[in-house]
């Protein structure tokens, strides 16, 4: 059981649901945040309602990395739109990256690879939802 998402040619498994929730904590943490939680107290009055036709809240194209850590994490979908200025916000993610850390005891290292696999799987898709104009989809 898990997440899969697809855009254009490009399909991919984006982990377990807690894999994906770690994934998106991993994020938020890139963007400055302390985890998942901190982001979304922070942005609470700008989200607004749920869609549940989308899966995403109606404000979240106005926050960063909103259209991935405000989805609901089934099915649904990130439009055309949104995946334009998520690429853009996941390439600078990534442009900022340091090295790997050395190997360790507790899978730090092991983490870290399997985060930043996920980042290019969903810089892949966005992508392929601007190149072929259409959706990338949960489910």
């Amino acid at each position: 059981m898990g997440l899969e998402i697809s855009a254009g040619n490009k399909a991919f498994r984006a982990g377990s649901y807690t894999g994906f929730h770690n994934f998106r904590n991993w994020l938020a943490q890139k963007i400055g945040f302390k985890n998942i939680e901190n982001y979304y107290d922070t942005y609470k009055d700008i989200i607004g309602e749920f869609n549940h036709k989308t899966g995403i809240c109606a404000g979240a194209s106005r926050i960063p990395l909103g259209p991935l850590l405000e989805h609901s994490d089934c099915d649904g979908t990130i439009n055309n739109k949104q995946a334009v200025k998520l690429l853009s916000e996941l390439k600078e993610i990534k442009q900022n990256l340091k090295k790997l850390p050395r190997k360790d005891k507790k899978g730090a290292r092991e983490n870290e690879i399997w985060f930043r696999e996920r980042l290019d799987n969903w810089i892949e898709a966005c992508q392929e939802a601007i190149e072929h104009e259409d959706p990338i989809y949960f489910g």
